[in-house]
């Protein structure tokens, strides 16, 4: 009868020093913000890169009108940006881990974040590229960041964060 109650006072204590250490209290909030900012800014660079691949024919097709082009290339820089600021949000998160948790996420989320640049790096490839061997292989490479992305997904669902 005693071991319970002294399990059930050691959770009080280890609420009550999270609740009372502002210390404490600011890291896990920094992660959990800095986690929160690094997947809407993923959120984002996926948007504008899907905004980006429908404005332009697929490739080796007929040739995108100027305006679909520049509309790609915006929504294109603008995937960029959004992948440097989840970069710099996952750094965020890195640096507030204090967890295994925490600092697993933070590592699949900079993995994440590798794999979505290379993707539109790729993206960018297939949209220059001037002979079928060259599409070939952008070609090859986008869907290996495509599927990166989707493991990398599922590591992060795993951890509880949802992308």
């Amino acid at each position: 009868m005693i071991f319970p109650l002294i399990i059930f006072a050691l959770g009080l204590g280890v609420v009550a020093a999270y609740e009372g250490s502002s210390k404490t209290h600011a890291w896990v909030d920094e992660h959990v913000q800095a986690l929160k900012d690094a997947v809407a800014a993923h959120q984002a660079a996926e948007v504008h890169l899907d905004a980006a691949m429908q404005a332009v024919p697929s490739p080796g097709g007929v040739s995108a009108p100027a305006a679909q082009q520049q509309l790609a290339q915006d929504h294109t820089a603008t995937a960029q940006i959004a992948t440097g600021m989840t970069a710099h949000k996952t750094a965020q998160m890195a640096q507030t881990a204090q967890t295994p948790v925490q600092r697993a996420a933070a590592g699949w989320m900079a993995a994440l974040t590798f794999a979505m640049q290379e993707q539109i790096k790729m993206f960018v490839a297939l949209q220059v590229a001037k002979n079928p061997q060259e599409r070939d292989v952008a070609q090859k490479l986008f869907d290996a960041a495509v599927n990166r992305i989707r493991d990398v997904k599922i590591e992060l669902s795993k951890l509880g964060v949802r992308v």
